[in-house]
Parts: structure tokens; sequence; C-alpha cells
């Protein structure tokens, strides 16, 4: 008997709404299949519940590099295109060193250090963090 709070073995995203506040969770590695399904997935429900604030927690991911951060900020792109406020959050701080030390691009992209900390500044408006990641 599996726990439920734990994703299936080969569920791409667990999904859900925390405080009007869509917030999807990726699992496994971000290979552009996976990515592209995290992004149809997320559309989808923006769409069906017109959330217009979305975190995107990538807590569970220890090994994140450019390629697969790129395919994180074009999902991103697709909440922002459907009219919704993007925090990215739960980045570990090696692949943070990376990205930074490769010269990954990184983009206009607001993060938060947890899916609380991008809640709160959510519910409070602000930009709370990560605004001069670029």
């Amino acid at each position: 008997m599996s726990d439920k709070n734990e994703p299936a073995e080969d569920e791409v995203v667990s999904i859900q709404i925390i405080r009007g506040v869509l917030v999807a969770a990726p699992h496994g590695d971000l290979t552009r299949r996976r990515v592209a399904e995290l992004g149809r997935a997320l559309s989808q429900r923006i769409a069906e519940t017109a959330v217009r604030h979305v975190v995107l927690d990538v807590s569970r991911i220890s090994v994140i590099d450019a390629e697969e951060f790129s395919y994180l900020r074009k999902t991103a792109a697709v909440a922002a295109m459907m009219g919704a406020r993007v925090i990215l959050c739960g980045l570990r701080p090696g692949p943070v060193a990376s990205l930074i030390y490769t010269g990954a691009p990184l983009g206009a992209i607001e993060t938060a250090q947890n899916v609380d900390d991008a809640l709160s500044a959510h519910e409070r408006g602000t930009g709370l963090v990560g605004k001069g990641l670029r």
C-alpha cells in the first residue's frame, strides 16, 4: 500500500492547489519529454481552475543542469503565457552554483527557497525573492 503523498513510479508531476495557488512538483529526471508533459499538465490545470498564481517546486530534483533548467524556464513561460505569475522554489545550493558558474542563461524568474515562502509571496503580491536572477 503506497502513501497518498508519494508520487506514483511513473508520475511526472504532482499538481495541487494550496491556499489558492497551483503548486506543481515535478519528480524524477527532467527530460525534454517529461518537461513537455509537465507543461501540458500545468497548462491544463491552469485552464481548468483559472488560477493566477503558480509555484514550481523542484525540491525533489537533486540535479539540474543548464539544459534541464532551460526546460523549467520554458514550463514557467507556458504558465505565464496563460496569465499566471510563476515562482520557482526548492532549488538546491549545488545546482544553483553549477548553473551560475557554468554561465547557464537564467532569464528573469522569480524564486523562493521553499513552497511556504513562495505561497507567502503570492499572498502578499510581492516579488519577494530572486527577481535579480538574469
